[in-house]
């Protein structure tokens, strides 16, 4: 389908032009804020020997990251604010899962846990770079779902946005093209030009496609059309604000001084800019006819802390900075809201309980991730866990188990925390309930445990990192010279990346 906006005003309506593929999608596309543009010509790929082709039978698999998308943003998920149209007319045909916490508020460890479903301490990724300018590859013996698609005659294209999911991350394992941004990072228009030329040139056959969205992350650069409308709703942005105690300043390592209306305006924007983006993504995928029998998972890697809880960025283990959307559209799936806590590691595993692809009970062997809409599933809590790169800042390892109405903290440092979601679902005030407290850490700390364990049983090694990729994650702010704290001298505040 091909729609027309006026491209002057990002809030103009839009006009169908062809025929409906489905009706979620069109609505997507009518919905969003579109603004066409030209594809630059193609570029060569560099291909290796191709796998046998898959069954025709077999369906797509288009996958949608957002990074730094805090659920609580969206309309879907209860914000006054429509900031991203094009994704709330696509929920309309989608299961939308309610409560996805993810593993940790940091891009490589969450994608890594989507792509492998397993935890942080079992693949071994604790951040985006390690301590000394290293990354940590996860054992040769775990497969990503990309991995085990490709052996079966899957065409597999990831285009990514940012350094933390470039070639050296070991993300990349599977894909046989495999586009990154040439920098620290690109905006959203550039990586679906990158996108939409592929899919432009793909064979029919069977193909899984990720399209990674960085444009969420600090800092913001949106154009100033897309922020049309905020100022017209100071009251609402107050109220929103006070009920969950944002701070009015907070400031960032580097001193960056973060104020908090500025800042909503400015992240609800770039939300605004890449729902931009996945309606001419869309647009591209359904004039191909790519949408017709075709499993899409939409899912955010982390949120951000917008001077929640005196944070700004992320990185830490507070509901918004774990809380993050997550959409699957499936043939034949009826849509509905799912109710429910689940994490990173049970996103594909409850993905392929609506479909079926060649080789999935090989990645569903190794997952520790599980079908939540089994009809045997049990809920349970999921696991959280700060960045390794907050130690650097005085901030102690930090784990926390969520349930469906509460969530228990714990840290190296001893100090325990429990929160009661269904009378503060912003994490205001912690209660004092030993009854819930005591056993809620006993079984988190056995979780590590046991994650740790399996971590080593698989292995995986440490790589150093070019000078080039240390400068690239540099300038994103995930790299940087922070002296360790002395006895007289107040710590740092804690990182607002990861």
């Amino acid at each position: 389908m091909v729609w027309i906006q006026d491209r002057s005003n990002p809030m103009s309506p839009s006009r169908p032009m062809l025929a409906v593929v489905a009706a979620s999608i069109a609505t997507f596309t009518a919905c969003a804020w579109f603004e066409p543009a030209a594809l630059p010509p193609p570029e060569p790929e560099a291909a290796p020997d191709a796998p046998p082709p898959a069954s025709t039978n077999s369906p797509d698999v288009v996958l949608i990251t957002l990074d730094t998308t805090r659920a609580d943003h969206l309309k879907r998920y209860g914000y006054f604010r429509d900031t991203m149209p094009g994704l709330e007319a696509l929920a309309d045909g989608a299961l939308v899962f309610d409560r996805l916490i993810v593993p940790m508020a940091t891009t490589l460890p969450s994608h890594t846990s989507l792509l492998t479903g397993v935890w942080p301490h079992e693949h071994g990724v604790l951040g985006n770079v390690e301590h000394g300018g290293e990354r940590f590859i996860p054992s040769d013996h775990l497969q990503s779902l990309v991995s085990i698609l490709a052996a079966h005659g899957y065409q597999t294209a990831a285009f990514t946005s940012a350094a933390p999911l470039n070639t050296d991350s070991g993300i990349q394992r599977g894909f046989q093209t495999f586009n990154a941004a040439p920098k620290a990072e690109r905006s959203g228009d550039q990586t679906t030009d990158a996108a939409l030329r592929w899919v432009a040139d793909a064979p029919r056959t069977p193909m899984l496609l990720w399209v990674h969205y960085y444009d969420p992350h600090n800092p913001w650069t949106a154009p100033a059309r897309f922020r049309e409308g905020f100022d017209q709703d100071g009251g609402a942005i107050r109220d929103w604000m006070e009920s969950h105690q944002v701070a009015r300043v907070t400031h960032r390592p580097t001193g960056e001084q973060v104020n908090a209306r500025g800042a909503m305006d400015a992240y609800d924007a770039e939300l605004r800019f890449m729902d931009n983006q996945l309606t001419r993504l869309f647009d591209g995928l359904a004039a191909r006819g790519r949408l017709d029998k075709t499993l899409i998972v939409l899912v955010g890697d982390h949120g951000e802390g917008l001077n929640q809880h005196n944070e700004p960025g992320h990185g830490l283990v507070w509901e918004e900075q774990l809380h993050s959307p997550l959409l699957v559209i499936a043939p034949g799936a009826a849509a509905r809201r799912v109710p429910g806590v689940l994490s990173m590691p049970d996103v594909f595993p409850t993905a392929l309980g609506l479909v079926d692809l060649p080789g999935e009970a090989e990645f569903l062997a190794q997952a520790s991730g599980k079908d939540v809409l089994a009809a045997d599933y049990t809920p349970r809590g999921v696991l959280s866990q700060t960045s390794i790169r907050q130690l650097k800042f005085g901030v102690p390892q930090t784990y926390t188990l969520t349930s469906d109405t509460f969530k228990c903290e714990w840290a190296a440092d001893g100090t325990t925390s429990l929160w009661d979601h269904a009378s503060d679902p912003y994490e205001l005030a912690p209660v004092t309930d030993a009854a819930r407290l005591d056993p809620c850490v006993s079984e988190g700390k056995a979780l590590v445990d046991a994650q740790i364990a399996r971590g080593k049983e698989l292995g995986g090694h440490r790589e150093k990192l070019s000078d080039a990729e240390i400068e690239r994650l540099r300038q994103l702010g995930y790299v940087e010279e922070a002296p360790p704290p002395t006895k007289d001298a107040p710590k740092p505040p804690p990182a607002d990346q990861e």
